[in-house]
């Protein structure tokens, strides 16, 4: 029973995981898509960090599952925040609303995971 609650649990998190890998390309196309420019030095540095917080994600570290918590729930608020201002200086933002939207999932999937795994786990002490 607990291997499976276990098996279960790591697919979760490859799938929020891997939503949170593609929330960052998304960020990237978006800012390609609204501003015509990109940094390869940004992609390499960006995608670096989201592919190590992912495997850390799915390998089960608690700090690192917060972390990528916060991170996302910030990207989310920046998509967001792009969106409206680039909306009221005239320029068309609707890009970022992919990523907004991505991340948003990716940060209330993951706290949902940590939530329930924590339960879990003070009900198996008990």
């Amino acid at each position: 029973m607990l291997r499976t609650i276990n098996m279960h649990s790591r697919i979760i998190s490859i799938a929020i995981a891997s939503t949170f890998l593609v929330g960052v390309a998304a960020w990237f196309v978006a800012r390609f898509w609204t501003f015509g420019q990109y940094s390869s030095l940004s992609i390499a540095f960006g995608s670096a960090l989201a592919i190590t917080l992912a495997v850390l994600v799915v390998r089960g570290t608690v700090f690192y599952s917060w972390l990528t918590v916060a991170i996302s729930a910030g990207l989310a608020y920046r998509s967001f925040a792009l969106f409206v201002y680039l909306n009221s200086k005239g320029t068309p933002g609707g890009a970022y609303l992919i990523p907004g939207a991505i991340f948003s999932l990716c940060s209330v999937a993951l706290l949902a995971l940590l939530l329930t795994s924590r339960q879990r786990n003070q009900g198996a002490i008990k």
